[in-house]
């Protein structure tokens, strides 16, 4: 896994609603964007507080998985 818990990651600005985004070491391993996703893509960055086959972020208020490809890389 790229990430860990309590890192800060920007997520791309460029991510589509219904689209497929796989995971860096594993590109099997999809997530779709959904409209929830979206809005919170639109923040400036967000929190892991989950690390299993995807990653949850703290300000998600449902487990929507985040792939690796979702994200630009780590906020400073």
């Amino acid at each position: 896994m790229k990430y860990k818990v309590g890192d800060k990651v920007i997520p791309r600005k460029d991510l589509l609603l219904g689209v497929d985004y796989p995971m860096a070491d594993n590109p099997e391993e999809t997530n779709d964007m959904t409209k929830t996703m979206l809005d919170l893509a639109e923040r400036d960055f967000l929190t892991i507080k989950y690390v299993g086959r995807q990653y949850m972020v703290e300000e998600a208020d449902a487990p929507w998985g985040w792939t690796d490809s979702m994200f630009v890389g780590l906020a400073t």
